[in-house]
Protein backbone atom coordinates (compact mmCIF):
# COMPACT_ATOMS: atom_id res chain seq x y z
CA UNK A 1 0.00 0.00 0.00
CA UNK A 2 1.30 3.38 -0.59
CA UNK A 3 1.56 5.81 1.91
CA UNK A 4 2.27 9.26 0.69
CA UNK A 5 6.07 10.87 1.94
CA UNK A 6 4.36 13.81 2.91
CA UNK A 7 2.70 11.56 6.05
CA UNK A 8 4.67 12.40 8.96
CA UNK A 9 5.80 8.55 10.53
CA UNK A 10 4.48 7.32 7.92
CA UNK A 11 6.76 4.35 8.79
CA UNK A 12 4.09 3.96 11.71
CA UNK A 13 0.91 3.55 9.29
CA UNK A 14 2.95 0.93 6.65
CA UNK A 15 2.62 -2.60 7.31
CA UNK A 16 4.92 -5.10 5.76
CA UNK A 17 4.62 -8.32 7.90
CA UNK A 18 8.24 -7.58 9.55
CA UNK A 19 8.36 -7.62 13.23
CA UNK A 20 9.05 -4.26 14.74
CA UNK A 21 12.87 -4.23 15.95
CA UNK A 22 13.18 -2.37 19.01
CA UNK A 23 16.20 -0.65 20.26
CA UNK A 24 16.73 -1.07 24.03
CA UNK A 25 16.21 2.78 25.51
CA UNK A 26 14.50 4.01 21.90
CA UNK A 27 10.74 4.11 21.40
CA UNK A 28 9.48 2.95 17.77
CA UNK A 29 11.27 0.90 14.98
CA UNK A 30 15.06 1.04 14.51
CA UNK A 31 16.00 3.77 11.53
CA UNK A 32 16.66 0.74 9.15
CA UNK A 33 13.27 -0.59 9.62
CA UNK A 34 11.57 3.04 8.95
CA UNK A 35 14.18 3.53 5.44
CA UNK A 36 12.59 -0.07 4.69
CA UNK A 37 9.41 0.76 4.91
CA UNK A 38 9.20 4.42 3.35
CA UNK A 39 11.11 2.43 0.45
CA UNK A 40 8.70 -0.32 0.10
CA UNK A 41 5.69 2.28 -0.05
CA UNK A 42 7.84 4.43 -2.56
CA UNK A 43 8.37 1.57 -5.16
CA UNK A 44 4.65 0.90 -5.34
CA UNK A 45 4.29 4.39 -6.57
CA UNK A 46 7.58 3.59 -9.42
CA UNK A 47 5.99 0.55 -10.23
CA UNK A 48 2.31 2.49 -10.64
CA UNK A 49 4.35 4.96 -12.44
CA UNK A 50 6.80 2.78 -14.21
CA UNK A 51 5.39 3.70 -17.85
CA UNK A 52 6.09 7.06 -17.10
CA UNK A 53 10.15 6.80 -16.19
CA UNK A 54 12.33 6.58 -18.70
CA UNK A 55 13.74 3.62 -20.20
CA UNK A 56 17.24 4.38 -19.78
CA UNK A 57 16.58 5.18 -16.09
CA UNK A 58 15.09 2.22 -15.63
CA UNK A 59 18.12 -0.15 -17.13
CA UNK A 60 20.58 1.90 -15.30
CA UNK A 61 19.14 0.84 -11.82
CA UNK A 62 20.73 -2.20 -10.49
CA UNK A 63 18.68 -3.30 -7.34
CA UNK A 64 16.18 -2.97 -5.27
CA UNK A 65 18.19 -3.34 -2.26
CA UNK A 66 17.76 -1.19 0.83
CA UNK A 67 19.02 2.49 -0.25
CA UNK A 68 17.81 1.98 -4.01
CA UNK A 69 16.20 5.38 -3.85
CA UNK A 70 19.39 7.31 -3.57
CA UNK A 71 20.47 5.53 -7.26
CA UNK A 72 17.13 6.68 -8.70
CA UNK A 73 17.13 10.01 -7.76
CA UNK A 74 20.38 10.71 -9.32
CA UNK A 75 19.67 8.93 -12.30
CA UNK A 76 16.34 10.95 -12.92
CA UNK A 77 18.07 14.16 -11.85
CA UNK A 78 20.84 13.19 -14.36
CA UNK A 79 18.28 12.39 -17.01
CA UNK A 80 15.68 15.85 -16.70
CA UNK A 81 19.24 17.51 -16.51
CA UNK A 82 20.15 15.94 -19.90
CA UNK A 83 16.61 16.42 -21.33
CA UNK A 84 16.56 20.08 -20.83
CA UNK A 85 20.30 20.53 -21.81
CA UNK A 86 19.23 18.64 -25.47
CA UNK A 87 16.35 20.89 -25.90
CA UNK A 88 18.39 23.86 -26.42
CA UNK A 89 20.91 22.26 -28.61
Amino acid sequence: MYVGAHVEERYNIIEDGAIDQQVEGQDGVTPEQQQTRAEQSDLVMILLNLAYIPDSVIHKLENFKIGWQKQFKALMTSHNESEVFSRWN
